[in-house]
């Protein structure tokens, strides 16, 4: 009897000490920010170079198709020359946050470059990852986006 106590007191610690090791790796609000900046242009810098393997690593892995499927729907912006982007919002609510930016977008057929307002959206998994398909995580996730 006194080895099974002692099988799950020691269970419950081990518990316990992985679920504070979890809230601890949650950063200050400003380090949220500021990583949040650095992780999305890291990730628009990898776009631009249309490295798609490593935008893949980048993705909310609950929310990213399997990789052959992935490679197919990114491939499109292959088309897509983007020349410049840069932020202009960054919302942070708890786990989640949104990105608003420009880009400038050069397309086939057309001669000069387009400039677009996107919104991406991220998540805190003990680092930012992006959300592939926001309209998909948002219907799972209605209450964690106004």
């Amino acid at each position: 009897m006194a080895k099974k106590l002692r099988f799950f007191l020691l269970l419950t610690l081990i518990f316990s000490i992985n679920l504070l090791s979890a809230c601890a790796t949650m950063p200050e609000q400003k380090d949220l920010e500021i990583s949040l900046r650095k992780t999305a242009k890291k990730y628009w810098d990898i776009r631009m170079k249309k490295d798609l393997k490593d935008l893949y690593d980048m993705e909310f892995r609950d929310n990213r198709p399997p990789l052959d499927k992935y490679m197919v729907k990114a491939a499109l912006i292959r088309k897509f020359h983007i020349t410049k982007q840069r932020i202009k919002t960054v919302e942070i609510q708890g786990t989640n946050a949104a990105i608003t930016f420009n880009q400038h977008i050069m397309m086939p057929a057309i001669p000069a470059p387009l400039t677009q307002t996107f919104r991406d959206l991220w998540i805190w998994d003990r680092k930012w990852k992006h959300i592939f398909d926001p309209r998909k995580y948002m219907a799972k996730h209605p209450e964690l986006f106004d």
